[in-house]
């Protein structure tokens, strides 16, 4: 797969792979403990990730999705959910005010959580099942 990786991108998945080496001894405790380690976040931040396919001119890195799979993939072998975290952070709640909000709203919320100031939700709820997706 590295021959669709960009340079760019392999910089920042190589980040990506110290930060998983460095906390993995850690996540242990998380997942027994069924908490979220929430001081990682600005660590998560610095790594470049987020935002990465979003163009350049609104904060982003302008990367592909291979680029970016290569990312989300060295996070996931530290912890499915602390990659999931960041996946939805930036899948579900960056791409889309990305690909469908009015440049003045996607600006303003980029301005906080681009560089995870704030962290992006998306809510799954539907009329017979309420938030219990697999019932859909």
């Amino acid at each position: 797969m590295d021959e669709h990786v960009s340079a760019e991108a392999k910089v920042i998945r190589d980040k990506c792979r110290v930060f998983a080496e460095r906390y993995n001894p850690d996540m242990y405790d998380y997942v027994e403990s069924s908490s979220f380690p929430h001081h990682l976040i600005p660590e998560i931040a610095k790594l470049g990730v987020v935002g990465a396919d979003c163009s350049k001119d609104v904060g982003g890195k302008g990367l592909s999705c291979p680029d970016v799979g290569s990312m989300f993939f060295e996070l996931a072998k530290l912890d499915a959910s602390l990659a999931t975290f960041v996946l939805l952070h930036h899948s579900l709640g960056q791409y889309t005010v990305y690909k469908l909000a009015q440049p003045e709203l996607r600006d303003k919320i980029f301005k906080d959580t681009m560089p995870l100031n704030k962290v992006m939700a998306w809510a799954l709820t539907e009329p017979e099942t309420g938030s219990d997706a697999s019932s859909i």
